[in-house]
């Protein structure tokens, strides 16, 4: 009689929350589970025998072939790679994919198996936060650009406004002490108001203005 414990391991297997793949040596598949069959969209006879590789995109393929099949070899596995598998109708599904080689008592390798995990919510999240996070660096890197071009004007105002507003301002006090009737006093004064409304467009200028005032 046959130990339903075997029947209950190999539906486990084969129909696992997770997608499991046994890779041979030479990185050919030698086993898929129904899950992954079911999210790829494939029969196990199209990919028994074929090299895993096959299955991924382009960029999934390069970077497997020259990033991850060599770190295998070198420290036994891998975890946590995001992985897009290519499905038979031609899209993608995003998979999160842990790796384990096994070895035989010389450290040869044995075998190569790998879990995937479906990853779409989270690979969406990741791409959301990213976009966020280069939006908001955008903004500072605005505002930052706009807060140089503020200090750039105010520089650029107060020196092209300097030496013309002193001329007219001393002329302005030289006018004011002549100055006989109201209507003269009143003209040397708005003179003098006007000045420092210019002034004022540039708080460094309004600053050395008083100083002039103080000292001429």
């Amino acid at each position: 009689m046959r130990d339903p414990r075997i029947d209950d391991y190999q539906d486990m297997i084969e129909n696992s929350p997770c997608g499991y793949i046994t890779l041979q040596t030479n990185g050919r598949i030698e086993l898929v589970n129904q899950t992954l069959l079911g999210w790829v969209g494939r029969g196990s006879d199209e990919m028994i025998g074929k090299r895993f590789s096959d299955f991924l995109n382009m960029a999934g393929r390069i970077y497997y072939e020259t990033h991850l099949a060599p770190l295998l070899r070198m420290q036994g596995y891998f975890n946590e790679f995001a992985i897009d598998m290519v499905k038979a109708d031609g899209g993608l599904i995003q998979l999160i994919c842990n790796a384990l080689e096994g070895r035989d008592s010389e450290s040869q390798p044995m075998f190569i198996r790998l879990a995937m995990f479906k990853a779409t919510d989270r690979r969406r999240y990741e791409q959301e936060l990213l976009q966020a996070r280069e939006a908001a660096t955008s903004s500072l890197a605005s505002e930052r650009e706009a807060s140089e071009l503020r200090e750039q004007f105010i520089a650029v105002l107060g020196h092209d406004l300097r030496n013309p507003l002193a001329s007219i301002s001393a002329g302005a006090r030289i006018i004011g002490r002549d100055a006989k009737t109201e209507k003269e006093h009143q003209v040397v004064a708005m003179m003098q108001t006007t000045i420092m409304r210019m002034a004022g467009l540039s708080p460094r200028f309004c600053a050395w203005t008083t100083w002039w005032g103080n000292h001429s």
